[in-house]
């Protein structure tokens, strides 16, 4: 059976047919830049409609379709068989293309002089202002120290190990919404013919509740938290993306690798609070400890991130924004006139069910929307009005919202969006727009663009390195197309945490690295946060996720028997 993933892509492309040839889009210009429990920092990212309790720290989500497979859109696609929605290289790259593609000559680091701290990165860079061809961007320690053309040259960058990627440097990708934990499912397939109008509607789903039971049996649980959130952490990191928004619930076995924007990202004090019930249930006394916790002088919470509007139609999901606003009108019990958009703190993930005049509301207080068109698609066949949202200068974030619904990685949800555009006819949607979505705009949506998003002088060292391959491709849909095996380098804090083994010599990287094959491109990868890391080493992760959907040394009840539905790190289908 075609998955439901591949059948959203295969209609986007099946209309892509009448367009003709597509020339890649000039570059824009930048744009200006469950129910939580009410303790700070702390979240229940639970799937929809359910409460659980919080089980202590340290005791050990919604869907998308697959675009891993969306084809080069400078030309018509080939639509022989049905496309593969998951992500990874586009369709004119073969699994086992090397590391050094197109018109660019192998990537070298061409002068080291002994310090790891310090690295000087040359090739093109994307910067807030543009692009610079031939650039150069300085790492020294944690922080960026220099971004231009002749940082070679600042007394700093003595003794620098310097590396000639032959690359795209962009800053690392920013997911601004997912469900890590569920991350080493494979899709969740529907039953046949049937199309939710909500998200209440498919989380009451039996099939979908025995389908996810392997993991939410004990997902409070250690023992099966920590190996489903490392997994979904690893995929993020081969795919360049060095933050994300969803980990869920706090743990030390989260803590030292992808970068937590919910808690524990140590940039700054935890500053985000989530929920992922409905959010016409928060009633009046919760409503007020939330602005009380905005209000705060010295760590105010500055995100507050809810599933808003996810649907288009029954279970009251058009009423949850006026009710979030403060307009609820079934009691005095739901905060009327108590309005949660507030201080430019909400963040409300799908939006779809919004109208014109509430994204008005939106933008007028300074709300964020994170845009999940995958997951959208495949549930409910229709997104959120995103032209509408970038029309109206909304910040807005990109996010695959997890692998049940969801593309695999945030690279593929950017090229889901792109193929969406491309079948759309969006003006709106361009290669430069979704990787702002997925830099500097996703940072601003996770409060902390102070820190991260862009490449300039003083930010953190979170940057990934794509390799080019065409010398006239726009290079943000190069970005876009990139796979597992294009991403060249990761660096978080200034540190490599997964790359091409010729660049491990001279660089600073996590304690324990392993050799791993990406489709073919031989890479390292850092798995380990410490040297007492029981989930250190992708084997071992592999290992626990197996025992779990198998059911080895589980009671009777949890002998599952699917190991075949443990979804690889990355996915090397043509």
């Amino acid at each position: 059976m075609a998955s439901a993933r591949a059948s959203s892509l295969s209609i986007l492309l099946t209309s892509l047919l009448f367009f003709g040839a597509c020339t890649p889009e000039e570059p824009i210009a930048q744009q200006p830049s469950q129910q939580e429990d009410m303790a700070q920092g702390s979240e229940d990212m639970a799937p929809p409609v359910e409460d659980i309790s919080f089980p202590p720290e340290d005791m050990s989500q919604p869907p998308r379709p697959d675009m891993s497979g969306t084809p080069d859109m400078s030309g018509t696609p080939d639509m022989s068989g049905t496309p593969d929605m998951r992500v990874d290289p586009p369709q004119d790259m073969s699994p086992d293309m090397p590391i050094n593609t197109g018109d660019y000559p192998k990537a070298a680091v061409i002068e080291s002089m002994g310090s790891k701290d310090t690295v000087l990165l040359k090739g093109m860079v994307l910067t807030p202002s543009g692009v610079i061809e031939e650039g150069e961007v300085l790492i020294a320690a944690t922080f960026i120290r220099c971004v231009g053309t002749a940082c070679s040259g600042l007394p700093e960058a003595s003794g620098a190990t310097v590396i000639q990627t032959h690359g795209i440097i962009s800053p690392g990708l920013i997911d601004s919404h997912n469900h890590l934990p569920y991350n080493f499912l494979k899709e969740w397939e529907p039953p046949a013919g049937v199309m939710f109008t909500n998200r209440y509607q498919w989380a009451d789903d039996p099939s979908y509740e025995e389908f996810v039971r392997p993991f939410t049996a004990h997902r409070s649980s250690n023992s099966h938290f920590c190996p489903g959130a490392r997994w979904g952490e690893l995929r993020s990191l081969v795919h360049g993306t060095t933050t994300v928004m969803g980990q869920s619930f706090e743990r030390t076995c989260t803590r030292g690798g992808v970068r937590n924007a919910d808690h524990s990202h140590e940039l700054q004090y935890d500053h985000m609070r989530t929920s992922i019930g409905s959010v016409r249930d928060i009633n009046t006394e919760q409503a007020m400890g939330y602005i009380d916790s905005f209000d705060e002088v010295m760590e105010p919470i500055t995100r507050f991130a809810v599933h808003m509007g996810e649907g288009h139609a029954g279970d009251n999901i058009t009423e949850e924004f006026d009710s979030f606003a403060g307009r609820d009108p079934r009691s005095i019990e739901r905060h009327q006139g108590l309005s949660l958009l507030y201080k430019e703190t909400a963040v409300l993930i799908h939006a779809m069910a919004l109208t014109t005049t509430q994204l008005d509301e939106v933008k007028q207080t300074n709300s964020k929307i994170v845009w999940s068109p995958s997951s959208n698609m495949v549930l409910y066949g229709q997104t959120a009005d995103i032209d509408a949202i970038l029309g109206l200068g909304i910040i807005t974030g990109i996010g695959p919202d997890w692998t049940l619904s969801g593309e695999d990685n945030l690279l593929g949800e950017m090229q889901f969006a792109h193929a969406w555009a491309k079948r759309e006819q969006s003006a709106r949607v361009t290669p430069q727009k979704i990787w702002e979505m997925a830099t500097g705009q996703g940072a601003q949506v996770v409060g902390l663009h102070e820190h991260i998003g862009t490449l300039s002088e003083g930010r953190t060292a979170d940057i990934t390195v794509f390799a080019r391959r065409s010398v006239d491709q726009d290079p943000y849909l190069q970005v876009i197309e990139s796979r597992a095996q294009d991403v060249r380098l990761v660096f978080i804090d200034g540190q490599a945490h997964y790359g091409d083994t010729l660049f491990k010599t001279g660089l600073a990287y996590r304690e324990d690295c392993e050799a791993f094959d990406a489709c073919g491109a031989q890479k390292f990868i850092c798995s380990a946060y410490s040297n007492s890391d029981e989930y250190a080493g992708i084997s071992t992760v592999e290992g626990l996720l197996t025992d779990i959907l198998v059911g080895t040394g589980y009671p009777a009840d949890e002998q599952y028997g699917r190991p075949q539905d443990l979804l690889p790190l990355v996915d090397c289908t043509p």
